[in-house]
């Protein structure tokens, strides 16, 4: 309990009159970690070394290491490196304490392993020490190389330990993927921004003059009219090449960093296994996203609510219209909207539409008869939510969470995060893959 407190002294000092009480991996590391935080490097290497013994954890490793590094013996620590960087990849406990993430074999025989993020971020450790102590060996070039590797590995949250602590003062001149990253976010703001600002310029005057015709016949409601149609000239021209430019930025993000990307489209595809390749790749672009950029105001957040937005849409198209068009029953091509709407048409030639977010409120809202038996029939416990509910998630997706993407300063990481956790909330894509399961 103790050596979990800020008070690193106060833990040693309790620890001298109970020594006999440690006898674990995990105690000896907490009391060598203690002594290397109060700078005491042979206490901490002499209980380091001890849970290492009882354990050869690549964590204990890294702090041993690094020990080692500030005791100046660079040539142990570089070979402790490089023992750690081989274990990372494929250590596992069996009947040990857990780490992050437990499961079973087939023998039903349980073990526990570190996940992704935290072998990243031994693997940044270790080639940060590996890296410093060859340059202290003079092996500068080499040990240059590894510390840019280093601080090229971007974790999802900064790291206040001290082995990740000044690396660029070892590679002078170097500037990481992340700074680079925020230089491009810079330069894409004011980009964006006079890009808005010219092409508004150049259409308001027309659109403008539009407007003016347009209401000129009107007498009811006409400042309001006015009012919109000028907001829709001005942001327009932006909106649509700012969500084309965002969502091609996006996918040279992920292919940028295939590896994690594919993390989460297999976690999507376990939970969601008859969900449409593109459904998944959408939701996993989203959530990749998020993951992988920490600054509150980036560009690249319209992209988390292009790519859910895109997800719901394409989803609910798969799930709930296009088997409609097929169901041989009550199936049909169109859906009435009522007295005073036109019918939807569901075809275009013989494929099936893919009908935008505005479109599908309407149709999933219907009272058009065949719809209705059809969702009776299909939807089973779901078919209240389908009619009620879902009509006004899509059109919270739509006008809450899409259509400000275009506007930089509203397309922050909050929002991208506001609208993962409203979709969690609604559980709109578990409640469509519980139609899949019935529908297979």
């Amino acid at each position: 309990m103790l050596l979990s407190l800020d008070d690193q002294e106060e833990a040693c000092r309790f620890f001298y009159g109970h020594e006999g009480t440690v006898e674990s991996d995990v105690g000896f590391f907490a009391v060598g970690t203690a002594f290397l935080r109060l700078g005491h490097l042979l206490l901490a290497e002499d209980y380091l070394r001890k849970s290492e013994n009882i354990l050869a954890d690549p964590m204990t490793k890294v702090y041993l290491a690094h020990t080692l590094y500030e005791l100046g013996r660079f040539d142990d620590a570089r070979e402790l490196c490089q023992a750690g960087r081989t274990q990372v990849q494929t250590f596992s406990i069996s009947d040990g304490e857990q780490k992050d993430v437990e499961t079973s074999t087939a023998s039903g025989e349980s073990f526990s392993f570190y996940s992704y993020r935290q072998k990243k971020a031994l693997s940044k450790a270790l080639l940060a020490i590996e890296g410093k102590s060859l340059i202290a060996l003079g092996e500068a070039d080499l040990g240059r190389s590894m510390v840019v590797d280093a601080i090229d590995m971007q974790l999802d949250g900064a790291s206040g330990d001290v082995m990740y602590a000044d690396l660029e003062k070892f590679v002078d001149g170097y500037l990481s993927r992340s700074s680079l990253e925020k230089r491009l976010s810079e330069h894409e703001i004011a980009a964006e921004q006079n890009l808005s600002r010219a092409r508004a310029a150049e259409v308001s005057s027309v659109r403008l003059r539009q407007v003016l015709d347009a209401i000129s016949t009107v007498q009811s409601d006409w400042a309001q009219q006015l009012s919109a149609l000028v907001d829709t000239a001005m942001v327009e021209p932006m909106a649509e090449a700012f969500m084309d430019k965002i969502h091609d930025f996006c996918v040279g993000v992920k292919q940028a960093d295939s590896d994690a990307y594919g993390i989460h489209v297999d976690v999507l595809k376990r939970r969601y296994p008859l969900f449409t390749d593109n459904v998944v790749q959408q939701i996993a672009t989203a959530e990749f996203l998020i993951s992988q950029f920490e600054e509150m105001q980036l560009p690249i957040f319209a992209g988390v609510l292009i790519e859910y937005a895109k997800a719901v849409e394409t989803c609910v198209n798969a799930v709930l219209v296009a088997p409609f068009v097929f169901d041989t029953q009550f199936g049909s091509t169109t859906i009435d909207l009522g007295a005073n709407a036109r019918a939807v048409s569901l075809v275009d030639g013989s494929n099936v539409k893919a009908l935008m977010l505005a479109q599908l409120s309407q149709v999933v809202s219907s009272k058009d008869s065949r719809w209705t038996q059809y969702a009776n029939k299909t939807f089973g416990s779901q078919t209240a939510w389908v009619r009620y509910d879902l009509p006004t998630i899509i059109t919270t997706v739509k006008n809450e969470y899409r259509n400000g993407s275009a506007h930089y300063s509203s397309a922050n990481r909050m929002k991208a995060m506001a609208m993962r956790d409203y979709l969690r909330k609604k559980e709109i894509f578990e409640r469509l893959h519980a139609i899949c399961t019935r529908q297979n």
